[in-house]
């Protein structure tokens, strides 16, 4: 009976191989090259400006501050960019981008539900990488060698995944409380305001925790206009914003890497890409035999796509929102985070 190749014991530390160092750099990279062209260009400004409230002082130490557009607000509290003037300092084909505005289609359907479009790629992997018995000898071999243990690869996987949804819980949404991004931009100075107008002063916080609209009976003396509007939006203004997105794509990019990475260096074996990649890590024998099924190269293509559509959008959060700071931060997080994840395959 054959068994499992055993794995080449990494010379890096805490237990990392070749292609661990590739998938960060990769990563990274977009970020910090995005950020470093959103402060050459300031593409970045038009967002900070918007979010930063119609009242509130703009940041006079960004690149093109003194020319940000100004801001309209219209009848019904809504908030919108005022025509950009001539002399700012971002490219033509930038001013109005369409990958600029949060409303666009990729970031509705796709970034919003990350964590879902997450989930249905790895149980993809799951199912037909992990689970799979690409023949009858393999599937015998699996049965003898504990494939349900508590360290088989399958259950390395769901520990994995796990751990990086409980990383993704604790920064999103709760750490005993309001989540950990909303505790830090509390904690650096950040005020909930009405978002139509920041100059009216501080709401209570539960307002931008819970996303309550502010209405006259709540706040009457922020409708005592004949025309105001029947109810406004409170949000946070100032503080150090982590970029979630950031943190959400990178976190979930080396995720579903990690999980395929066996079967990546299995289908890319003979290639210059592959040797790139993986060096001279190893192929798993039995992550060759699944590679040879089409359920299992669809598996690893869902994967691979969404880790690219990850990569188009988080180059676009780098181009376009938050600041450098932020941008970096958000990137710092989600690497502490897969740090924690299990890297045994």
């Amino acid at each position: 009976m054959s068994r499992p190749s055993p794995q080449r014991r990494s010379a890096l530390p805490l237990g990392l191989q070749r292609h661990h160092i590739v998938f960060v750099a990769y990563l990274s990279s977009i970020v910090l090259l995005g950020t470093a062209y959103s402060i050459a260009y300031g593409t970045h400004i038009n967002n900070l400006r918007l979010s930063s409230g119609a009242d509130s002082q703009f940041p006079s130490t960004l690149p093109g501050a003194a020319v940000a557009p100004s801001i309209q607000t219209g009848a019904d509290g809504s908030t919108q960019l005022g025509p950009l003037p001539p002399t700012i300092a971002l490219p033509p084909h930038h001013a109005l981008n369409y990958w600029a505005n949060r409303k666009n289609i990729v970031n509705r359907i796709f970034v919003k539900k990350a964590w879902l479009w997450t989930t249905a790629a790895w149980l993809a992997q799951l199912f037909f990488l992990r689970l799979a018995a690409a023949t009858p000898r393999l599937k015998k071999e699996d049965a003898r060698s504990g494939q349900a243990t508590i360290t088989s690869p399958v259950s390395i996987s769901v520990l994995r995944y796990m751990v990086a949804t409980g990383a993704w819980l604790l920064f999103a949404n709760w750490f005993f409380g309001p989540p950990l991004a909303e505790r830090i931009l509390t904690a650096t100075g950040a005020v909930c305001v009405p978002s139509s107008n920041a100059g009216l002063g501080k709401v209570e916080e539960m307002y931008c925790r819970t996303r309550t609209p502010l209405s006259s009976t709540s706040h009457p003396a922020l409708f005592s206009g004949s025309g105001a509007a029947k109810s406004i939006r409170a949000a946070w203004r100032g503080g150090h914003d982590i970029s979630g997105h950031t943190f959400i794509m990178v976190l979930s990019s080396l995720l579903l890497l990690e999980d395929i990475a066996p079967y990546l260096a299995a289908l890319l074996a003979d290639s210059a890409l592959g040797k790139a990649v993986f060096g001279g890590e190893k192929v798993e024998q039995r992550a060759k035999a699944v590679m040879g099924e089409q359920k299992a190269k669809l598996a690893v293509a869902a994967s691979v796509a969404l880790v690219g559509l990850w990569s188009w959008m988080l180059l676009n959060t780098a181009i376009y929102f938050h600041t450098p700071q932020e941008k970096v931060s958000g990137l710092i997080v989600a690497l502490a985070a897969w740090m924690v994840i299990p890297k045994s395959n």
